[in-house]
């Protein structure tokens, strides 16, 4: 089978989750004797007109790179939803080297033209949803305050949210506790005033995004959700059950060695964090939520394993949090290959993030090493972790229900065990990817 897998970025110079996961998914399609080809954007800030595309290849997997300057419309927003210059390309590409079956991965930097080029161009089209982009501009579902936004929403309040990146409309709405972003958007039902204030043209173009965007999607063969939350986003805005698949990640785990978590001593419990200092993921909950544990004699270790580097600022914030408490302690950076070894030597990992993660892969990973994990009660995170079977939940937004949750680790010392012991085998990568082939078929036949 002949395959286009197309994605916003890809490895060496991009090493985000996406591109790991088609990365990935490339070495693993082509051992298993079929054809591949990556598409991707390298640059978006190129000092030229037009696209510039440079063919090469990266681990034996056959990449074309696309380099253009964003922006020469001259209307960014509505260009970064519907690229008519990639689209074109695109198009022809796929006319020139009649794949079987074209994967999109992204809509993020390719925007939605590459749906609309390839039904164009006659090819069945499966689509993977690993984030949000196509219901929230901003991709992740998160206000400019950190807040969650429950589900996509109606162009004015969208409007609202993306004028909420600037500090003058953010902090008043902060002030009047949303009072005034309520009031905005209910005088900007009409047309008159938003055109006064010079606001219609952008609830105009995010009605076009959504409709757009709606369309290419409900185009499409077959869409893949990889977490229960975005399933269920896609059912509410019309899409058929028939054309959706819910197909969460799988784990590779072929560098693993399966090692026998090491016990703590003396009645220690090993609490850790992996991942990214960013304030989405919520490492300041976690560490508030630390030091508000009471001495039971057993004794409390928190290490956070991140780099220190990405958000200086947020750091510094932390470690003010931590005020120097010998029991705290930033680990810097880490490679993937340690992942295995480091959650060997915790007793429970806790995933603190603030946003509706698609499926953070290191709850997968404690899971494969047998640590039991603490997260959020929100979607997508309490559909990985079982409550009181391979994990706890507490109410996200509260540092004190998190220190509770922490806290009956140390009171009930049971529990580590107990937890660990409902620790079922994860879903492997090998097993995800003979999914995306049954696909393959499906939409063939």
């Amino acid at each position: 089978m002949k395959i286009v897998l197309a994605t916003h970025h890809f490895p060496p110079k991009y090493v985000g989750g996406v591109e790991l996961i088609v990365r990935r998914a490339a070495h693993w399609l082509i051992r298993n004797g079929h054809q591949v080809q990556v598409v991707c954007v390298e640059s978006i800030d190129r000092p030229f007109k037009g696209l510039d595309v440079a063919a090469n290849e990266y681990e034996g997997i056959p990449v074309y790179r696309l380099s253009f300057n964003r922006g020469q419309t001259g209307d960014i927003f509505r260009e970064s939803f519907r690229n008519s210059l990639i689209g074109q390309w695109f198009e022809r590409f796929l006319r020139a080297s009649l794949p079987d079956i074209v994967h999109i991965h992204s809509g993020y930097l390719l925007s939605g033209s590459v749906i609309e080029a390839a039904k164009a161009a006659g090819m069945p089209t499966v689509v993977s949803l690993h984030d949000y982009w196509f219901v929230c501009p901003r991709i992740t579902l998160l206000r400019p305050d950190g807040s969650r936004c429950p589900a996509p929403q109606n162009p004015r309040t969208c409007a609202w949210c993306l004028h909420t990146e600037r500090r003058r409309y953010r902090l008043p709405d902060q002030v009047s506790r949303g009072a005034l972003g309520r009031f905005v958007q209910e005088v900007l039902h009409s047309p008159l005033i938003a055109q006064v204030v010079n606001w219609q043209d952008q609830i105009v173009a995010l009605a076009e995004r959504k409709s757009y965007l709606g369309e290419r999607l409900a185009s499409a063969d077959m869409i893949i959700t990889q977490a229960r939350m975005v399933y269920e986003i896609m059912l509410h805005q019309g899409l058929s059950p028939a054309r959706l698949r819910l197909v969460p990640y799988g784990l590779d785990l072929s560098g693993w060695k399966f090692l026998e978590p090491t016990d703590s001593e003396d009645r220690r419990l090993r609490i850790g964090y992996l991942g990214s200092l960013t304030p989405p993921k919520g490492a300041h909950m976690l560490i508030s939520a630390f030091r508000r544990l009471r001495t039971t004699g057993v004794q409390t270790q928190l290490k956070l394993y991140g780099s220190m580097t990405v958000l200086p600022r947020y750091t510094r914030w932390l470690q003010k949090l931590a005020d120097n408490d010998p029991r705290i302690t930033f680990v810097g950076r880490y490679e993937n290959s340690d992942v295995e070894r480091i959650l060997g030597e915790i007793d429970v990992l806790v995933v603190p993030s603030l946003w509706y993660e698609i499926g953070p892969l290191v709850t997968m990973e404690a899971l494969a090493s047998k640590t039991p994990v603490v997260v959020g009660n929100i979607p997508n995170m309490k559909y990985q972790i079982e409550d009181g079977i391979n994990g706890l939940h507490y109410d996200v937004d509260s540092v004190a229900d998190l220190a509770r949750q922490l806290q009956r680790l140390l009171d009930e010392p049971w529990l580590v065990s107990q937890l660990r012991s409902g620790i079922r085998n994860v879903k492997t990568s090998d097993q995800e990817l003979s999914e995306w082939l049954e696909i393959y078929q499906d939409v063939l036949e």
